[in-house]
């Protein structure tokens, strides 16, 4: 576990296959730097209860995940007039089990594959800038049938992947758009 000059990155890795679990990490980001965690290792990295933020600054927390990441709770962020953001990086997993996320910016899923089982883990009530964007990564939906209103879905890879492996249906009734300029394919997968 290092951190990187100030500016809130933890980088774990080389662990020959051992899991570690950190406890809960509210309260940090209060500062204007973009914050970040990555897992270059091969054992599961487990955050027990929520992670992130505090303060109105526009930030960005970045989870790189090249093995397999877990977060119990939610990514939460108390920022009301700048953009608390959120981007899965990395080609492993992320799962976030929390279904109450509060930060108000966009959620990028850029590589990899990020897991939730309700939109909540993404704030469900943030529209406009609080988009799902899926910008090479895979978001996969894991819960019992969701409805998901105020998410709009925003397209920036030629080919974005949304999965359904939950046990009920999946609802965009709002819109899914094209973020930036050239063709883009929605691929959707999964067993529901």
């Amino acid at each position: 576990l290092r951190q990187e000059n100030n500016r809130g990155n933890m980088i774990f890795s080389g662990r020959n296959g051992y899991n570690v679990t950190i406890l809960a990490l509210n309260g940090s980001g209060s500062g204007n730097n973009a914050e970040g965690f990555s897992n270059t290792g091969n054992g599961l990295v487990t955050f027990t209860g929520d992670i992130w933020g505090e303060g109105n600054n526009a930030q960005t927390l970045t989870i790189t995940a090249t093995g397999e990441m877990v977060l119990t709770g939610n990514i939460t962020a108390t920022a009301t007039t700048n953009q608390a953001a959120f981007t899965k990086a990395g080609t492993g997993s992320l799962t976030i089990q929390g279904t109450a996320g509060t930060f108000n910016g966009s959620a990028s899923i850029n590589a990899g594959t990020l897991n939730i089982s309700s939109i909540g883990a993404l704030n469900a009530a943030a529209t406009n800038a609080g988009r799902a964007v899926l910008g090479g990564g895979t978001l996969n939906y894991t819960g019992g049938g969701e409805t998901w209103t105020n998410k709009v879905v925003l397209l920036n890879n030629a080919n974005s992947i949304l999965t359904n492996n939950g046990t009920g249906a999946l609802v965009l009734p709002q819109n899914v758009g094209n973020n930036g300029t050239g063709a883009k394919n929605l691929v959707f997968g999964g067993s529901n």
